[in-house]
């Protein structure tokens, strides 16, 4: 019997039990075959032919969206979800190139669905120095990142073709890049002999990065992390910028509102080079210096001055600087560096060890420029990792 014939009722109960299944498979980290996929489309597609799709104000995950027209692209599969967006890879009947359409949730539908997000893209009220977690209003975090991503012309940012609303829901749409993230490439490198290629990587997204510094509308990425920085046939693509501003979180304005990843912007503050260089850190030493699932043991070797910066943060509440008080330097993780090395890794993330081998404040970098310079110094060593 075909799709055509089948009863309403019967369909309506199919797809839930095909989005359920799909869902779980996703949850438990498992491939979902083509066929489920392509059988999960098909039932709403002839849903939707009968006008039984569900308004999109009572979706309650991804899945709801699969099939979904927006404009004249139809949503094929999740690429990426955030506490506050989804992010899928669309196509077009007219046999247009794909692309990429990021829809804002509605807040009934904050969080995570599709799977574990290690360190996802949050929201942080400045208040009096005190530091509060917040939720955005609807609508709001999609709105800011198109106000960034049009205000500059380069490469590096995906351009957007089309923004606008489908039944109160922001989205906006990019072509589609084909590449791999940083985190992608480097699950299956690492060690002394990767050392090169990892540091010739990164002093490439430096230089381009560097470049966006000199556009005036372009202070700062603001939310850099191994899933942000795409390597594609056509450069570095930089996604899901970071913003620090007024933002309407519920019904309320709130004047200083940080929207990053805080592992990686510890201090939050807009600091580009500092979450490059823990990216080094994770890329290199498979170590990262702020991650707050670290087990805080062994010997504290930071100064007594860096002490009371972290103690002076977790006053007002910002935790995401607590695990500098066990951070380790490379060899405490049997990793033997060059002393050039170790140099450039503390100092990107604004540290020194110090002639007491304790680990100390340092200015850090003034630039991107100026970092990239130590990276390509490096590369002219004969071994960065023994």
């Amino acid at each position: 019997m075909s799709l055509a014939d089948e009863d309403t009722a019967v369909l309506l109960e199919r797809r839930q039990v095909l989005d359920s299944t799909v869902m779980n498979m996703t949850i438990a980290g498992l491939a979902v075959p083509p066929e489920l996929e392509l059988e999960f489309l098909a039932v709403q597609d002839e849903l939707i032919r009968r006008g039984q799709s569900a308004p999109l104000s009572a979706a309650r995950n991804w899945t709801n969206w699969l099939g979904k027209k927006i404009g004249d692209y139809r949503i094929d599969y999740l690429i990426e979800e955030g506490l506050y967006w989804y992010l899928f890879h669309a196509s077009s009947d007219d046999e247009t190139l794909p692309a990429m359409i990021k829809v804002a949730k509605e807040p009934h539908c904050f969080g995570i669905e599709s799977g574990r997000v290690r360190f996802p893209t949050r929201l942080f009220a400045i208040d009096g120095d005190i530091v509060r977690e917040v939720q955005p209003a609807q609508n709001v975090i999609i709105e800011a990142e198109v106000i960034r991503m049009t205000a500059t012309t380069s490469g590096a940012i995906p351009v957007i073709d089309e923004e606008s609303r489908d039944q109160g829901i922001q989205y906006y749409r990019t072509p589609y890049f084909v590449g791999d993230s940083l985190r992608e490439l480097l699950v299956n490198s690492g060690g002394g002999d990767a050392a090169f290629g990892i540091v010739s990587m990164f002093s490439q997204i430096a230089g381009i990065l560097d470049e966006l510094s000199q556009d005036q509308s372009f202070t700062y990425h603001g939310n850099l992390k191994p899933e942000n920085i795409i390597f594609t046939s056509a450069g570095v693509v930089f996604r899901e910028l970071g913003d620090f501003g007024p933002m309407r979180c519920h019904d309320v304005m709130e004047p200083e509102v940080r929207i990053t990843s805080p592992q990686y912007y510890p201090w939050l503050d807009a600091d580009d080079i500092g979450a490059l260089g823990i990216c080094l850190w994770e890329a290199l030493l498979d170590y990262h210096p702020f991650d707050d699932n670290r087990p805080g043991d062994g010997e504290c070797i930071i100064s007594p001055e860096l002490r009371a910066l972290v103690e002076l943060e977790l006053s007002l509440a910002n935790i995401f600087v607590l695990p500098l008080l066990s951070l380790k330097r490379p060899h405490q993780l049997g990793i033997r560096t060059s002393a050039k090395l170790e140099t450039v890794l503390f100092k990107s993330i604004k540290l020194r060890v110090g002639e007491d081998d304790q680990i100390h404040e340092d200015p850090g970098y003034e630039s991107m420029a100026q970092f990239n310079e130590d990276l390509l110094e490096l590369l002219n060593e004969s071994q960065m990792i023994f």
